[in-house]
């Protein structure tokens, strides 16, 4: 099924909301990314159909990606939510979806494209199992902005993941484990919870996770794990906001801990469901 993709024009009498015309039909998200202008981009995912965690957030990162790009943009948050009501409305509010807003920081500043598509869960399995991850030496130019530009960068890295690989995640030159594809990254290591503070995206969905982490009392440690420490780690785990709270059970040749979700992970995964069904709240 292709993504559906809408075109949201600010304009003095409000906002526009009109499809958009793309060269070709887009089939997944990052392939829409790839047809539109370049700019910031956030993606989250509805909970009951029309239900979402965080979405002001969203927009601040939105934001503030322009703000670091150099080319400063104001959202209307009530407008960027009519919209988003709009579009569940004509297509199938009863089940969830993905959405993509990408704000357009090079041909018309201030415009904002919002994609969709169903929502994909992973089996049960990933979760009750945890998932292989590989590491990568790609980075980000810019840590902390969400620039679309970095989808095409990591294009080939993620297409050439192997079977049965759920993710790739990037590596600093020094040996920092720094974050996934489209991930954070989390590890364990003497029953504390270790992940990159500097030369990562500061995900909505990470916040949350540390968070819950705060409140279970677990120590946090502000900083990555490193290449040298994988034959070591108990645990380890990433987040996304499609994903939640997502088990490793390997990174590369290195089995994490005995192979199964830790017990920090575990109360983490129940801590972020519970965060959930607390705060998801109606478009």
């Amino acid at each position: 099924m292709s993504v559906l993709v809408w075109k949201l024009i600010p304009d003095d009498a409000g906002s526009n909301l009109e499809p958009a015309t793309l060269p070709h039909p887009a089939e997944t998200l990052d392939e829409s990314s790839r047809l539109l202008p370049g700019g910031a981009y956030t993606t989250f995912r509805t909970y009951e159909g029309a239900k979402v965690l965080c979405l002001s957030d969203h927009f601040r990162r939105l934001e503030e990606t322009a703000r670091l790009a150099g080319k400063p943009v104001y959202l209307d948050e009530g407008a960027l939510r009519a919209a988003l009501r709009r579009i569940l409305a004509e297509s199938s509010p009863s089940s969830d979806r993905r959405f993509r807003l990408t704000l357009d920081l090079e041909d018309c500043p201030g415009v904002v494209y919002i994609a969709s598509e169903p929502l994909m869960s992973l089996p049960p399995s990933a979760y009750q199992e945890g998932v292989r991850v590989i590491t990568s030496d790609l980075q980000r130019q810019l840590p902390q902005a969400k620039l679309t530009r970095f989808i095409a960068r990591a294009e080939p890295v993620r297409r050439s993941l192997p079977a049965g690989v759920h993710e790739a995640i990037m590596v600093a030159p020094d040996g920092r484990l720094l974050e996934g594809l489209s991930s954070n990254f989390y590890a364990v290591k003497n029953g504390e919870l270790w992940t990159a503070q500097e030369g990562v995206l500061a995900g909505v969905t990470r916040s949350l996770v540390l968070e819950c982490a705060q409140r279970l009392g677990i120590v946090l440690r502000g900083e990555a794990a490193r290449l040298a420490d994988l034959p070591a780690l108990e645990e380890a785990f990433i987040s996304s906001s499609s994903r939640g709270v997502l088990p490793v059970r390997q990174i590369d040749q290195y089995v994490v801990g005995n192979g199964q979700p830790g017990k920090l992970t575990r109360k983490l995964m129940q801590a972020y469901q519970e965060c959930v069904r607390e705060r998801a709240e109606p478009i």
